[in-house]
Parts: C-alpha cells; sequence; structure tokens
C-alpha cells in the first residue's frame, strides 16, 4: 500500500508517516526543501517529492511504478485536489483534512469516478481514535514531533515561523509560564 501526504512537514503529515509504517504501508511525502526532506526520511518516509521543482502527479507514478496511491490526505485544498486525483491509483481514496489553499477546488469528476475514486473528509477523529492515538504515542510506537517550545507571550513569533514554512511537526505553546 501506497499513501501520500500534501505536507508531509506538518504535524499531520510527520504522524502520518509514521503511522504509514506502523501498519507496513509505503510513506512518500511531499516536501518543500531538502533540508525537510532529511527530517521526513528521518521518521520513516520511504520517498519524497519536492513539489517546488518536480511536477508531483509525473513523480508519484515514477515511484510507485505507474500504478499510483492507494490513499492520498490532503490537506491543503485548492488545485491540489485535482491532483490527488490525478495521483491515485483506481479504486484509491482521496481524504480532505484541510483547506490551507482554499475551500474550492476545480476538478475534472470524470476521471474520479472512471477510476472509481472515493473521496471523503474529515475534521478530525473521535474519542476512541484519539485514545488509540494518545495510546500509539504512550508506547513509544509514534513521536510527535515538536520543533520548538514558546511561551505564551512568544505566539507571534511562533505566528512567523509558521507563516515563513520553517516548521516541522507541531509547535508546542506554553500557556503559563515554564
Amino acid at each position: 500500500m501506497a499513501i501520500n501526504n500534501h505536507r508531509g512537514t506538518s504535524g499531520v503529515g510527520t504522524y502520518a508517516i509514521q503511522i504509514s509504517k506502523l501498519f507496513g504501508a509505503e510513506a512518500i511525502a511531499a516536501v518543500g526543501t531538502p533540508e525537510k526532506g532529511k527530517r521526513l526520511l528521518s521518521i520513516g518516509a520511504d520517498h519524497l517529492v519536492y513539489y517546488r521543482e518536480e511536477d508531483v502527479v509525473s513523480r508519484v507514478m515514477e515511484i510507485t511504478g505507474g500504478e499510483g496511491f492507494d490513499i492520498v490526505l490532503n490537506s491543503v485544498g485548492g488545485d491540489t485536489v485535482q491532483k490527488s486525483i490525478d495521483m491515485l491509483r483506481p479504486g484509491g481514496t482521496l481524504v480532505i483534512i484541510g483547506v490551507i489553499a482554499g475551500s474550492e477546488a476545480r476538478v475534472m469528476l470524470r476521471r474520479a469516478y472512471l477510476k472509481g475514486i472515493v473521496i471523503t473528509g474529515t475534521a478530525g477523529g473521535n474519542r476512541w481514535e484519539l485514545a488509540e492515538a494518545l495510546e500509539m504515542v504512550r508506547r513509544g510506537r509514534i513521536k510527535p514531533i515538536i520543533y520548538r517550545e514558546y511561551g505564551f507571550e512568544e505566539i507571534p513569533e511562533a505566528h512567523r515561523e509558521l507563516e515563513e514554512g520553517r516548521v516541522i511537526g507541531k509547535l508546542l505553546i506554553h500557556v503559563s509560564k515554564r
């Protein structure tokens, strides 16, 4: 099974790579820079697609031997939705988990239905899924990737780091003084 993650360096992306590996899937992540790519390889990504330099769909097809992905996690939305559909194998699943580039997407539905693509979305999990995820962390099977910790008063600086695309994983904000 091959799984793609559009934002491999995000908090959700770093978890998705680890969970993919935990369940025996091949994890392929989109990344912007070689520095970030090295970090994703260190947590288990099997392949990287440099979305700023490569035609993402062509590179994915090369990596998967022309088969495409079983699952694509898309937290970007906008123009990436059609690319996600194009990257899926017949019968594959597109999971929309965010829309940071916009909630409107222009897609060629004919491609999706002729390939038997399932398109679904989620804004999060339920209590059972959260408990399961926390148990995986507790047992050390999944490791949260914390980029940096900030005090509450440092939120503007933390936000700048996010906007500048420097973050890999999650930022941790301490509400009370450390």
